[in-house]
């Protein structure tokens, strides 16, 4: 039995979305430090001591509405402070830096694709990725500055946002505060030539791991997507494929949307960042027992 008879065999369409809309996301290659030495001067943070985020446990008493994260202190529980302060250094000595890298442009984007492979100095791979975020609501800087350059925001693709924030560093500091949301990293056991860890707790897959609102999709449902998307050179290709929800990611809420997983490094963050298009989903479940379907 191949995978197709397999799922036509035991699970059955429960939800079609007729305009879903799917981004793309991928896991940056990049040099870094474990210490600040050279160019190296930009750390991705650890979570810091004291951490309570909602949804990791019990909600403690005191728990105030609408916050998602918040730190212990002996005075009760606290808001942590946004990007703009944690990069000025708010928390001190509570966050760890883990790793060091070269350019803040690339540690926001590692910030915005929630993990990364940094090689160090001596050769070495560290991998690291999500453990926490502050708890301030996520803004789409590509929206942000979209808006401010009089572009469409359809235009603002990831590529051209680091390149106009490369190209502007005077302005770019400010660009990337608009986003106070802030990501709190680990450095993660896996192999180099598995995927990093979702929000499911498993490895990610190249064209086949889907970040999801889990408020809308289960994490292990499987999907199919119907619909196009950018090919190398310019043209498009056909994208009708079976995925799993294994991921979310703060920008990635509503009922029909999805951020494709396109693999590590260079070439599939050109490709990742092409990716904003609508396109169909049909959401499968297991078939009841009394109704397994035709046997193969």
């Amino acid at each position: 039995m191949d995978a197709r008879q397999f799922f036509e065999r035991f699970f059955e369409p429960v939800d079609v979305i007729d305009r879903g809309f799917l981004t793309g996301y991928y896991e940056p290659e990049l040099a870094g430090s474990l210490t600040p030495e050279g160019g190296f001067r930009t750390p991705l943070l650890g979570r810091p001591a004291g951490f309570v985020g909602k949804g990791s446990g019990p909600t403690p008493p005191g728990w105030p509405p609408g916050m998602t994260a918040a730190r212990r202190t002996a005075s009760g529980l606290q808001a942590f402070p946004d990007r703009a302060a944690i990069e000025g250094g708010a928390l001190g000595e509570a966050a760890r830096p883990i790793v060091y890298l070269a350019d803040p442009v690339d540690a926001f984007m590692v910030h915005i694709q929630g993990s990364a492979r940094v090689r160090l100095g001596d050769g070495r791979l560290l991998r690291v990725g999500f453990d926490g975020r502050n708890g301030h609501p996520y803004t789409p800087v590509a929206r942000v500055l979209a808006d401010q350059e009089g572009t469409p925001r359809a235009e603002m693709t990831a590529d051209r946002l680091v390149a106009w924030l490369k190209a502007h560093p005077d302005r770019a500091p400010a660009v990337m505060q608009a986003n106070r949301s802030y990501i709190f990293f680990r450095a993660t056991e896996v192999a180099s030539e598995a995927g990093p860890i979702g929000a499911a707790g498993v490895p990610l897959t190249t064209g086949r791991s889907l970040a999801v609102d889990p408020s809308h999709a289960s994490y292990g449902t499987p999907i199919w997507l119907d619909g196009s998307i950018p090919a190398p050179g310019g043209a498009t290709e056909p994208l009708r494929r079976l995925v799993v929800a294994q991921d979310t990611g703060a920008a990635i809420t509503g009922r029909g949307r999805g951020d494709l997983f396109f693999g590590s490094g260079a070439e599939a963050g050109a490709r990742a960042s092409l990716v904003r298009h609508p396109v169909r989903w049909v959401v499968l479940r297991p078939k009841r027992p009394d109704r397994p379907g035709p046997r193969p």
